[in-house]
């Protein structure tokens, strides 16, 4: 009797309800990391935006650099290094704030900007800049 049972066993073909649950099981669980992960990348995606105007202020106010203010008009403001002796116009261009040569090229330094002015008062650069609908702030000494 027990032959026969074995033969039957392994003549049988598909996966026993026990299997098909187990595999639906760790398929649900494989989805549900991944929706995780995407929101998780999203939510700091936009909370990242103090982040991003932060490295702003690190750029315009770094000690590589030493920028001091030449001219300022509404929508771009123009910069000398005082280390590298070389003139740069920070400027909002399209939806990025950008940091470009007098003689060529560029680096983007924000992006998704919905609006940027500048303004000046004795050395102090004051930066207007909306970044997806939340505006920042922030006055530098150069």
């Amino acid at each position: 009797m027990s032959i026969n049972y074995l033969k039957s066993i392994s003549k049988r073909a598909g996966f026993s309800i026990i299997e098909s649950i187990f595999s639906l099981l760790i398929i649900s669980m494989a989805f549900g990391l991944i929706m995780l992960t995407t929101q998780l990348i999203r939510s700091e995606k936009w909370e990242d935006r103090d982040g991003i105007f932060y490295r702003y202020l690190d750029v315009i106010e770094s000690p590589d650099y030493q920028f001091k203010v030449m001219n300022v008009e509404r929508n771009s403001v123009k910069l000398k290094s005082k280390k590298e002796n070389k003139e740069y116009i920070m400027e909002k261009y399209e939806n990025m704030v950008r940091l470009r040569g007098v003689k060529g090229g560029h680096i983007p330094i924000i992006l998704r900007v919905n609006h940027a002015s500048w303004s000046t008062n004795h050395h102090v650069l004051t930066s207007r800049i909306k970044i997806d609908g939340v505006n920042y702030e922030a006055k530098s000494y150069l």
